[in-house]
């Protein structure tokens, strides 16, 4: 079982003893204060994990240490007691995210529900946040485009424009043959045709696994 930590803020020696108590008997270690200036140094100490203050204070009000406790850039919830009506500080509160506001006087089931109500989803997104180890970055490799590479690219455009010329040359010749003699000088023209195509297609593959393996060689660590 964790043990938190919780920070008392009352100016009545009386009812700090009284919450002091109250809160160890539930396991919960209790360091107390009575004022603003004591609070704000114990604050710039060490943290806590919950934090309890009395509104009105001799040198101030609760709601100055809890400012110095958000400006350190801590979210621990933080439980304001009052005898005073909360709609007085609702504002400031909200500002501060205040976790609740207890009204005085309080029995030791209401402080002690409030701290663990308040408690609970904090420890829980603080553990969550710990057990998750960001995982280092994999670093890939600066690899550069060979000029080879960019030629086959080059290479292969040529041929998909050729391909397709072919192809619509292959459309109207076939219609033409079907109204002509289909053993006309063209018919061999087009065999021609199509073998150069092929040819420049086998150049190309050959271009682009060449330049496909200096690619892969380059990757390698040397």
């Amino acid at each position: 079982m964790n043990i938190s930590n919780a920070l008392v803020v009352v100016d009545d020696i009386a009812v700090c003893r009284i919450l002091h108590r109250m809160l160890a008997e539930e396991q919960y270690t209790v360091q107390t204060s009575q004022s603003v200036a004591d609070a704000l140094g114990i604050v710039e100490q060490k943290p806590f994990d919950v934090y309890v203050m009395d509104y009105k204070l001799p040198d101030g009000s609760g709601l100055d240490v809890a400012e110095r406790i958000r400006s350190k850039g801590s979210e621990a919830p933080i439980i304001l007691m009052s005898g005073y009506d909360a709609n007085a500080v609702t504002l400031r509160a909200e500002k501060l995210c205040i976790s609740d506001f207890l009204e005085k006087p309080f029995s030791r089931e209401t402080v002690c529900n409030a701290v663990k109500k308040a408690i609970g989803p904090a420890k829980r997104a603080s553990q969550l946040s710990s057990s998750k180890s960001p995982s280092p970055a994999v670093q890939a490799p600066s690899i550069s485009i060979l000029p080879a590479f960019k030629d086959v690219i080059g290479t292969i455009d040529t041929t998909l424009k050729r391909d397709r010329l072919a192809g619509r040359f292959r459309g109207r010749s076939q219609s033409r043959f079907r109204i002509t003699d289909r053993k006309m000088v063209l018919g061999a023209d087009w065999k021609i045709f199509v073998y150069i195509v092929l040819a420049i297609e086998a150049s190309a593959f050959v271009l682009l696994a060449n330049a496909c393996l200096m690619l892969i060689i380059q990757t390698l660590p040397k």
